[in-house]
């Protein structure tokens, strides 16, 4: 019988998580957005658990079922939007990715546990990373039996970006441009980006060795 949901909007997780449903028969997994409300109303899950999920969660949702969602910085530090490229545009290497109490205010709940994350390659490889950790950390949170703590310390907020701020800045050093790219270099955010003349040249599967960054670039015309 399913006791537990995970949820996400991202399909890089999909092998993972699927392979970890196969092992562990009383959690479902759900993609769809549209049907995310349905699907809870057949389960019933004791507990929800939200990895990569990209969009507001209806308050008749959280305060109705436990939601727990994984926010990749060490709350209270960090809370709102894109965690990841807000953390390397600070010169983090290394993070706390957090699994919190889904409540009204954003990233505001209490915390069930945190556990380190590192920053290094590119967001997609990031991404993935923090979902095999999330997964563990579900494990022990149900060992845990729902102990958690108040967030404690200071509260700093991050803004979402907009695609527009994908836009490369070459007056920066080439370590902070190689940074900038790999933040960006996921399935479904917006590529680090140039204009030149009539084209947008994007970057991506960037490296940097001996004081040289490589990347592979896609010429688009501009819209």
């Amino acid at each position: 019988m399913t006791k537990f949901l995970i949820v996400s909007s991202k399909k890089w997780n999909d092998d993972i998580i699927k392979k970890f449903i196969f092992k562990n028969k009383n959690f479902a997994y759900h993609f769809d957005k549209k049907k995310l409300l349905s699907r809870i109303k057949e389960i019933k899950p004791k507990k929800i658990f939200f990895i990569h999920y990209s969009y507001k969660v209806p308050k008749k949702i959280f305060d109705k079922y436990e939601c727990i969602n994984f926010h990749m910085t060490d709350l209270p530090f960090g809370r709102g939007g894109s965690p990841l490229q807000n953390l390397i545009l600070r010169g983090y290497n290394k993070t706390k990715l957090t699994a919190h109490k889904m409540v009204e205010s954003i990233d505001s709940g209490e915390i069930y546990m945190k556990r380190s994350l590192s920053l290094k390659g590119s967001a997609k490889s990031i991404y993935i990373r923090s979902t095999k950790i999330s997964l563990n950390m579900i494990e022990k949170i149900l060992i845990k039996k729902n102990k958690t703590k108040k967030q404690k310390g200071k509260i700093t907020l991050f803004k979402r970006r907009t695609p527009n701020q994908s836009k490369i800045d070459f007056k920066k050093n080439i370590i902070d441009i190689y940074d900038f790219i790999r933040m960006l270099d996921a399935p479904g955010y917006p590529k680090a980006f140039i204009n030149y003349k009539s084209k947008k040249l994007f970057f991506t599967s960037a490296s940097y060795n001996d004081k040289t960054l490589f990347a592979k670039i896609t010429i688009k015309e501009d819209e």
